[in-house]
């Protein structure tokens, strides 16, 4: 089934400030078909810019020495870890060595435990990609995933 759309209304719609997600909604059909058919109408895009975020510096630097992990500093600051990261390193805050502070054995009792690394790295302050880094570095040898168990 072709669906017909107006070239004025999507326009009008686009140009108003809606989004392609939206207009697709209003028009019953996907975002994909309105950002095909802005395309090929040559319907000019706006020009996209991401709101400034303001960041203070010494804020950043505080929460971090105070041991807060990037993803939780953006969480209470409204922004993502990787807009901190970048925050931080733009602006020599100087990072601290995470899985200095982490040892081996109170990582290997956690997880023997039962906590997922997801857990542990939320105990620790950490993400769970750098607590799978550290068991793989120290061999400490994971639990059979979900998958291997069903086989």
């Amino acid at each position: 089934m072709k669906i017909k759309l107006d070239k004025e209304e999507v326009t009008n719609l686009y140009n108003s400030g809606m989004s392609h997600r939206k207009i697709a909604k209003a028009l019953g059909v996907s975002g994909s078909v309105i950002a095909r058919f802005t395309a090929k109408h040559n319907i000019k895009a706006r020009p996209f810019h991401r709101p400034k975020t303001h960041l203070n510096r010494e804020q950043v630097a505080s929460m971090y020495e105070s041991g807060m992990s990037m993803q939780k500093i953006g969480e209470a600051l409204g922004v993502s870890d990787t807009l901190v990261y970048k925050f931080m390193k733009e602006n020599n805050v100087p990072s601290r060595k995470a899985s200095q502070d982490i040892n081996r054995e109170q990582v290997a009792s956690m997880y023997e435990s039962g906590m997922s690394m997801q857990k542990i790295g939320e105990a620790l302050g950490v993400s769970d990609t750098l607590i799978y880094r550290f068991m793989k570095k120290h061999n400490i040898k994971s639990r059979k995933s979900f998958r291997q168990n069903k086989e």
